[in-house]
């Protein structure tokens, strides 16, 4: 005689997940658990336009949220990083430029650790003297950016663009530039 297989799915339960209170606790998905003790840690990315409304089109950033703990039926989500599609980063670098790119640790106003990685790319091909001069320029001001805000406000300028735009504006005064990007942030605990 044939044993009878359960439905698994039938036992799951569904839980929306709220943005942080940074983004308003908005609600930006849903996550099925059998078992509430198993949500906190979860690793969650949604789009940018999911999290706040985008004036301009930005490229294809993802927002990376992390589960902390449960509110009833709802996934208490904390900011843990943000990234951009690597297909958006590929079409920025062509023939006959060059990419300077830096990886750095900086604290905010409110003693927030983060890893900040970005790059820029130049019009046209340069030598180690300008890059290493674009370099030392670009993660000094990223320090200088993080130091002088708070942490929602340095995450909301870097999500806007508006860090990107004083980046090249800066540093273009050493090199043309055709693009600055913040590529990547990671909170550090």
């Amino acid at each position: 005689m044939a044993t009878r297989s359960v439905d698994k799915w039938k036992a799951k339960k569904e839980f929306e997940i709220l943005a942080p209170s940074m983004f308003n606790e908005k609600v930006v998905g849903i996550t099925y658990a059998t078992d509430p003790k198993v949500i906190p840690g979860r690793v969650i990315e949604v789009g940018l336009s999911e999290v706040i409304p985008v004036e301009s089109r930005r490229p294809k950033t993802k927002v990376i949220l992390k589960a902390e703990n449960l509110r009833g039926n709802q996934v208490v989500t904390k900011f843990a990083g943000h990234r951009i599609a690597r297909d958006f980063e590929r079409g920025l670098v062509r023939r006959k430029t060059s990419k300077v790119y830096i990886s750095e640790e900086v604290k905010t106003k409110d003693d927030k650790r983060l890893k900040v990685k970005a790059f820029v790319v130049t019009t046209s091909k340069v030598g180690r003297a300008v890059k290493t001069s674009l370099r030392n320029a670009l993660a000094d001001m990223i320090k200088k950016e993080s130091q002088e805000k708070g942490f929602d406000k340095f995450v909301d300028e870097i999500l806007k663009g508006q860090v990107n735009r004083k980046i090249k504006n800066k540093l273009s005064k050493i090199y043309p530039l055709r693009q600055a990007v913040i590529q990547k942030t990671e909170i550090l605990e």
